[in-house]
């Protein structure tokens, strides 16, 4: 008799086990964009800021995360977000670059809703690296280049995650492998990216996984993984303008 209550215990719940439908989690953001001081090069300039932050806010996700981005735009011109390496799947109309996406008004909002696709094997350790061209002239000083129908001139410097000339630095343990997310960020300039000693493999490019490919130097926006072999006390990451 136990026994047989105890068979129909486990029949009504493997029941409800299967009766049970998991969505994936939502998770909502607001940023709001304004002007602020920036310094990158050592000289106050108007940025954009993202809730205050140059580089803007960091969104810590898993596989099919369903992000809700409410992008407020403060400025008083219109603004456009690119997300750089998220494969818009059925949706790239929200990819945010220029011809897909309208930009946002000022004083208007914008909600992106983006699903976070399935990544490979998880490394050690997972880093973003925005780097891109940086002028000391304001953008009103650059567009004025580009109407006269003249090029844009050699960039001031080159600045990694926000910074310039004083670097910045990641920290890693001799032995591991880890993941580096690299975009051009800059508006006129390309750049080459390696890491001083230490070689590197490509497992994504944009949004699309492929093949892997060790490399020495990385030339365009990708996703790659550096196995950290030896322990350096001083390995340079370093981005070299090309133009």
């Amino acid at each position: 008799m136990e026994d047989t209550k105890l068979l129909v215990c486990c029949f009504i719940a493997c029941i409800l086990l299967l009766c049970v439908n998991g969505e994936n989690p939502y998770r909502v953001f607001t940023w709001n964009v304004t002007y602020g001081d920036v310094y990158p090069l050592g000289v106050r300039q108007q940025g954009i800021l993202i809730n205050g932050q140059f580089p803007g806010p960091h969104i810590d996700a898993v596989t099919n995360d369903n992000l809700v981005i409410n992008v407020y735009n403060y400025l008083n011109e219109s603004f456009l977000i690119s997300w750089n390496g998220v494969r818009q799947w059925r949706n790239s109309w929200q990819d945010g670059a220029l011809g897909t996406n309208c930009p946002i008004r000022p004083g208007k909002n914008f909600t992106f809703i983006l699903q976070i696709p399935v990544p490979y094997p998880d490394p050690a350790g997972d880093f973003m690296v925005l780097a891109g061209d940086w002028y000391k002239r304001n953008h009103y000083v650059l567009r004025r280049f580009l109407d006269s129908g003249h090029n844009l001139p050699f960039p001031d410097g080159l600045i990694i995650n926000g910074r310039g000339w004083n670097g910045y630095t990641f920290t890693v343990d001799s032995g591991r492998t880890y993941r580096f997310r690299v975009s051009n960020v800059g508006i006129a300039t390309s750049i080459n990216f390696r890491i001083q000693g230490v070689g590197m493999v490509i497992c994504k490019e944009s949004s699309i996984s492929g093949n892997l490919l060790f490399i020495a130097e990385l030339h365009s926006i990708y996703t790659l993984c550096a196995a950290v072999a030896n322990c350096f006390t001083n390995s340079f990451v370093n981005g070299l303008l090309t133009n």
